[in-house]
């Protein structure tokens, strides 16, 4: 393992004041979306995107953390089936796709990772959840079936076009996110 000097993105925003400036989280999305780029590329879904798992080192570098929930995309669904039974929830609650929040492990692709991006991105910008739920379950019946509250809800000071990057990648259906993480990172490239 290596032993990494930085900090984590929820350690970042804590010594901030709970979120990152858009200056700071721009460049930190882009890279985060390279090293996803090339894991999807090789058919690896990581499944728990968050704030804690992305490593800022004093270099600059961006470490990607715990792939222990990434699954090869050509064996999720069987191993899901075979060792966790349908309907198993697997992730983190806030930073968790709708898809993972229903306990549809089948579903679970590249798109549930851009999800992740998306809400790790909502939550540094603004300090607000993407969904919110006192309970486990409060919070499992607000993500799996709702669509998320837009960013400029909790951040109107942000530029739309870094809205519409945040709020197309936690669309709650796939097909309405961003397809890939080529193309969400084209689209952070371009805000103004």
């Amino acid at each position: 393992m290596d032993l990494l000097d930085g900090e984590s993105l929820t350690e970042g925003a804590q010594r901030l004041g709970g979120f990152l400036p858009l200056q700071e989280m721009l460049p930190i999305a882009d890279r985060l979306l390279d090293v996803l780029a090339t894991a999807h590329d090789q058919g690896v879904v990581h499944r728990d995107i968050k704030p804690e798992n992305v490593f800022l080192t004093r270099d600059g570098a961006i470490k990607v953390l715990d792939f222990g929930l990434a699954r090869m995309k050509q064996n999720i669904e069987k191993f899901f089936l075979e060792t966790t039974g349908a309907g198993v929830v697997l992730g983190t609650l806030d930073f968790m796709s709708p898809e993972q929040a229903r306990g549809d492990n089948a579903a679970v692709d590249a798109r549930s990772d851009l999800w992740s991006v998306g809400a790790t991105m909502f939550t540094m910008l603004s300090g607000k959840r993407v969904h919110s739920g006192k309970s486990m379950g409060e919070y499992l019946a607000a993500a799996g079936p709702l669509q998320a509250k837009s960013l400029a809800f909790y951040a109107p000071h942000l530029p739309q076009s870094i809205v519409m990057v945040v709020d197309r990648a936690v669309a709650l259906q796939q097909d309405a996110r961003w397809q890939n993480a080529r193309e969400m990172q084209y689209a952070i490239r371009t805000v103004t």
